[in-house]
């Protein structure tokens, strides 16, 4: 690899991470929101290889990246910056140590199952491999969960000490036995370089929350930091939360790519030949049983769907348990199941999850939403335009069996979800000259946030321009 190519996938990757994490904290969050910034830097990783067999491929590792991602996205951490805004030297300490803690096992296990993505295309990995895989992702999550998070709040001692939040559940505990298991899993395959991708995720992830936070209880917020007469502070160009989170993406996502750059000759490049040697991904299934397992994901996501729509506003007994046991559903249809077949080398899958899937997710924000977003003026506008993406994507791939380009997929991330934001914060303002007028000379950093997620979306698409085509 050269040093220009590297360079230019850092500084993509860098620009994509803020800007996809800064989306993540716009429009939806949770685990659905985090599955953006993991496609697009899965995407980012097969453009690295520079061999147009692996670029073709991009699908996979962006498929196995949303999924990876999703994971972390299931933790909460809002409770936990509040702690690092306590004037208590010890809270402030305690709030940090977790948010890197949160950081480290988010970006590990994406870095982790993203470079064993390379390996699996390559056909190392049997059935058995890819099964145990999958098994171990939540069989480790709830084995963690329980010994590190859900005992500990039982027993004050160690709620004390391993407990980051007030209230709310916390779940790093299962994502740290996650890592973990991709670790002994990959040193027991005997695979170095998803070994070093998850250490080094690890520290990039956490460094990038730290740096993140750290920024954010520098610089004053509108919402919440007034003096004591009331009057807002010193106004600031983007809002602590917001340069929070396009820190975290940026650094995050700039450090792991360094990590893939580095072991690229040592690693890689193996991994490259052997996927060109077969000309493509060897799939562990044929295409009939890949074809017929993809079709049986979509009939469980279009089931999920169903049921969570017609429940979201429900008070009945079958709504409260849908919501209750809502974890317990998501994962599977979201995570599990689709990374198996995406890391099983199912092309179909992969390539459904990495176009459809993302689009769908944030189709489904807005069509389901019961929030303010609905009293957004012509939301119903919106809301038929991303539906219309999300099934053209699909039809697109299975009637006509074939695969969108990446640079389309790449342009349809950042447009549909920058012109997303953009609809609904300009029809929060009733699409008044005035209103946004006041809301410039008021100081708010709102309308700023917006001029820098489009200048990242612009910078963007232009280098994703030169990679992709």
């Amino acid at each position: 690899m050269s040093v220009s190519t590297a360079i230019i996938i850092i500084i993509m990757s860098v620009v994509a991470g803020a800007f996809a994490w800064a989306m993540r904290g716009t429009l939806l969050g949770g685990e659905k929101g985090a599955m953006l910034p993991g496609a697009v830097l899965g995407m980012m990783f097969a453009f690295v290889c520079g061999s147009d067999v692996v670029s073709g491929l991009w699908f996979v590792p962006a498929a196995v990246g949303a999924c990876s991602m999703f994971l972390g996205g299931s933790q909460t951490y809002g409770e936990t910056i509040s702690l690092t805004f306590s004037t208590d030297k010890r809270e402030r300490i305690h709030g940090r140590i977790g948010l890197c803690v949160k950081g480290a096992v988010w970006f590990g296990i994406f870095a982790g199952l993203v470079s064993l993505s390379f390996p699996a295309m390559a056909g190392k990995f049997s059935v058995a491999d890819t099964i145990v895989l999958t098994l171990l992702i939540p069989v480790s999550q709830l084995i963690g969960f329980i010994l590190l998070n859900y005992l500990p709040r039982k027993k004050e001692f160690l709620k004390k000490y391993l407990y980051f939040s007030k209230d709310r559940r916390e779940r790093w505990g299962g994502l740290l036995f996650v890592c973990l298991a991709v670790i002994i899993f990959s040193a027991v395959k005997k695979e170095a370089f998803a070994v070093i991708m998850t250490v080094c995720g690890m520290a990039a992830g956490g460094l990038g929350f730290f740096i993140g936070n750290l920024l954010q209880t520098m610089v004053p917020d509108e919402k919440t930091d007034a003096s004591s007469d009331g009057k807002k502070r010193k106004f600031a160009f983007i809002g602590g939360w917001k340069l929070m989170e396009f820190t975290f993406g940026a650094v995050g996502s700039g450090l792991t790519a360094i990590c893939f750059c580095l072991c690229y000759n040592r690693f890689v490049d193996n991994y490259v030949d052997a996927i060109v040697l077969n000309s493509g991904v060897k799939g562990i299934f044929s295409p009939e049983t890949g074809r017929l397992l993809t079709f049986i994901w979509l009939l469980i996501l279009c089931a999920y769907t169903l049921v969570v729509s017609f429940t979201y506003d429900k008070d009945s007994r079958f709504a409260k348990a849908v919501k209750a046991y809502d974890d317990l559903l998501i994962l599977p249809v979201f995570s599990y199941f689709p990374f198996f077949l995406a890391v099983s080398g199912i092309t179909l899958a992969a390539s459904l999850i990495s176009s459809f899937l993302i689009i769908w997710v944030l189709a489904e924000e807005f069509l389901f939403a019961t929030d303010k977003k609905n009293d957004v003026p012509r939301i119903d506008i919106l809301k038929i335009v991303l539906a219309v993406f999300a099934i053209a994507a699909l039809c697109y791939r299975i009637f006509l069996d074939r695969t969108l380009p990446a640079f389309v997929v790449f342009a349809l991330y950042c447009v549909l979800y920058e012109a997303s934001a953009i609809f609904v914060f300009f029809g929060e303002k009733q699409f008044k000259r005035d209103a946004l007028k006041e809301l410039a000379l008021s100081g708010s950093s709102e309308l700023s946030v917006r001029i820098c997620s489009l200048a990242c979306v612009i910078i963007a698409v232009a280098i994703g321009a030169f990679i992709f085509i």
